[in-house]
């Protein structure tokens, strides 16, 4: 918390008017989740920000001239989210936490449309917690790899018309603001 203030009395006498919070990482699920409780527990060695900080971080950053908005960088860098939620890999688990890079070892999340109930209760909360507008989502550096090799992956995109990796992570851009609070325009048909 104290570093986390340093840098933002610093962003806020350099004029940054915008701090994008990244709250996961394959080495770790940051932030307290009130809907999910093993996305924490289970997926940061203890080591994130309960709700209270965030909101202590969110007032610092406020009375600074900063809005904080959340990162969540799906669907690739989730290993720290498949700890505890295993069902929604692509790849077989079991999952543990990566201790290093993790660059040639990337895990992914399966896609936005299974299971539904998952990111409906994952996102439910997000809004209230960030009074953002927007959330980052990441979406970098998923190679697609586990996706060719997952067959209920290749049947979805087979059933949706979905030609290659590039139009499942376009699809999964596009629906995933469907269960979220922050984006009211979104066509989710």
């Amino acid at each position: 918390m104290e570093v986390l203030k340093r840098n933002l009395d610093a962003n806020g006498s350099g004029k940054v008017e915008r701090l994008s919070l990244a709250l996961d990482e394959d080495q770790g699920f940051r932030v307290e989740s009130k809907k999910l409780p093993k996305l924490h527990t289970l997926g940061s060695d203890g080591l994130f920000y309960t709700q209270d900080q965030v909101r202590e971080i969110i007032a610092y950053a406020r009375d600074r001239g900063i809005r904080v908005m959340p990162e969540f960088d799906i669907p690739g860098h989730s290993t720290s989210w498949l700890v505890g939620h295993p069902e929604m890999g692509s790849a077989p688990g079991p999952y543990k936490i990566e201790r290093g890079a993790a660059f040639l070892n990337r895990r992914s999340i399966r896609r936005a449309s299974k299971p539904i109930s998952f990111w409906t209760r994952f996102w439910a909360r997000w809004p209230a917690l960030f009074p953002d507008a927007y959330m980052h989502i990441g979406g970098d550096e998923n190679e697609g790899k586990q996706w060719d090799r997952n067959p209920q992956i290749q049947a979805f995109m087979k059933e949706k018309g979905i030609k290659d990796n590039h139009a499942l992570q376009a699809y999964f851009n596009h629906f995933l603001p469907c269960f979220v609070e922050f984006s009211r325009r979104v066509d989710c048909k």
